[in-house]
């Protein structure tokens, strides 16, 4: 311990600290602010799907006499039928149908091999994967992938519980009219387009700020340099 206290170290003058502090805090404030954006523009595009597709809610809006529904475009309300009718799975939409997420959906599985992509291309894995949220924030880069796969098969485990394809296959969902499903993806596009690219701006931004916090405390980049490279990523 009295070794390490004898070595010299090289402390900045306060008012640079305070100078460079504010520089990174500028960082992790804007960095925050995109966290907080896509957090709040997902709940909202999460309740506009639930109101749509799970309760039902302009349907419901119409049999009691409402005449629009926030969030739906107008054609597609006046489209709506006017009352919900009984399956089994419960009341639906009338004229809509029963199936399962087989219906609109299907599982890839397509092998490929590291050695014959660059090996920049990104590389998303199950362990990137966020849950309950549609922001993917977290990849890697192709050359650190070990397998020949991008996903391995669906299976049980301890480790990492996965669903098994043939299950979620079968599980049943009221399927909509084709407009009404163009409808939400078109109204939520410009929210999914925000939150990703506050996401590709954040990682840019956690760049930056790692690269800048050794440089500014050993003096290899001043102050006003990194302002400058501060308000050219803003």
């Amino acid at each position: 311990m009295p070794t390490i206290r004898a070595l010299p170290v090289y402390v900045r003058p306060l008012s640079e600290q305070k100078a460079i502090a504010a520089i990174l805090g500028a960082l992790d404030d804007k960095i925050e602010q995109n966290r907080r954006t896509a957090q709040a523009l997902e709940r909202l595009a999460r309740a506009i799907f639930r109101a749509w597709f799970v309760d039902f809610e302009p349907v419901k809006a119409k049999a009691a006499g409402g005449t629009a529904f926030p969030s739906m475009p107008q054609p597609v309300f006046d489209a709506l039928p006017t009352r919900l009718v009984e399956s089994e799975i419960g009341p639906v939409p009338e004229g809509w149908e029963v199936g399962t997420i087989g219906h609109v959906a299907t599982q890839l599985r397509e092998a490929v091999n590291p050695s014959e992509i660059d090996a920049a291309t990104p590389y998303i894995g199950l362990e990137h994967m966020p849950r309950r949220s549609i922001g993917l924030d977290d990849w890697e880069a192709a050359a650190k992938v070990a397998s020949d796969g991008y996903t391995t098969a669906c299976s049980t485990g301890t480790k990492m519980p996965r669903t098994n394809w043939s299950d979620m296959a079968r599980y049943p969902i009221a399927i909509p009219s084709p407009d009404i499903a163009v409808a939400l993806n078109v109204g939520l596009s410009p929210m999914i387009d925000s939150i990703l690219q506050g996401i590709h701006e954040s990682r840019k931004l956690c760049e930056l700020r790692d690269y800048l916090l050794p440089k500014l405390l050993s003096g290899a980049v001043r102050v006003k340099d990194a302002e400058r490279l501060l308000e050219a990523a803003q």
